[in-house]
């Protein structure tokens, strides 16, 4: 029975919106396109940090790696990180409200058919991660395109003329080459629990209600810098692969997730189970 409430999901959650998938791609160009003619208008006042080739590494490190600690005593502004707000919310937003709404509506039919809500609750968790999955491939994906069409090199190299445009101090860097790999991948992680999280929200509250406590976690993470404060954790510039400065623990931070991930699975269980779903509106 879950293979057949899974199967329902990527068809109605995921293949039905096909077309919003298109839309991404081209979201996902249009910040490449921007970090390109800053990195080109950088080059005009100091030409050598344009020497070497943009890359793939680039790019996703300037979409998904958020911003140093705030410090509020610094006398330069604080590099607010619109791409990363954006990246995230947007994955946030566009997987709100399907499982409120399938619940609502023919999966509660699914429900009461199989007799079996722990399969209900499990499939919208593997739907959910599917969905982060295909997100963040259509990013590379469009960041590889993005690189063929520019001449960029199809690396993870990151190049200096990006650590300005971040406003990184250069004395708090781990020497380079850095491993993004990871640090990228606990940003992927940690996305995925902030969803799970929505959507656990969604079914104690109106889902709106949960984007925006969603959103504030965001926002209260870039000027806190805690592990505990989960949004961090989607920051690779403030893990130990990359900063010296209070680096955030990649182990801590994959086992802060991991926990959450139980957590918040074990409690929507117990919720779904108890839910009237007879009564259940919108």
């Amino acid at each position: 029975m879950f293979i057949k409430i899974l199967k329902f999901d990527i068809k109605n959650g995921i293949i039905k919106r096909i077309w919003l998938y298109a839309i991404l791609f081209l979201f996902f160009w249009l910040v490449d396109f921007v970090l390109f003619m800053q990195r080109m208008n950088m080059g005009v006042d100091t030409p050598e940090l344009i020497e070497q080739k943009l890359t793939i590494g680039d790019m996703l490190l300037y979409a998904l790696g958020g911003a140093k600690h705030f410090v509020i005593e610094e006398t330069v502004a604080f590099p607010f990180p619109v791409q990363w707000m954006l990246v995230i919310l947007i994955i946030a937003f566009t997987s709100l409200r399907y499982p409120v709404d399938n619940l609502s509506g023919y999966g509660r039919h699914i429900i009461i058919l199989s007799g079996s809500r722990r399969a209900w609750w499990i499939s919208k968790c593997v739907w959910l991660m599917i969905n982060v999955c295909i997100y963040y491939f259509i990013m590379l994906l469009s960041a590889a395109s993005f690189a063929l069409f520019v001449g960029a090199e199809c690396n993870l190299n990151i190049n200096e003329f990006l650590l300005r445009l971040l406003m990184l101090n250069f004395r708090e860097l781990v020497p380079m080459p850095w491993n993004i790999v990871v640090p990228l991948l606990l940003h992927i992680f940690t996305v995925y629990v902030l969803c799970m999280l929505q959507m656990l929200l969604s079914f104690f509250i109106r889902p709106l209600m949960s984007f925006f406590i969603t959103s504030a976690i965001l926002v209260f993470s870039l000027f806190f810098s805690s592990p505990f404060l989960i949004g961090n954790l989607a920051m690779p510039l403030r893990t130990e692969n990359i900063t010296t400065d209070e680096p955030i623990s990649i182990g801590l931070g994959f086992v802060l997730c991991l926990s959450l991930c139980i957590v918040i699975f074990v409690i929507g269980l117990i919720k779904v189970n108890r839910m009237d779903i007879l009564t259940k509106e919108d």
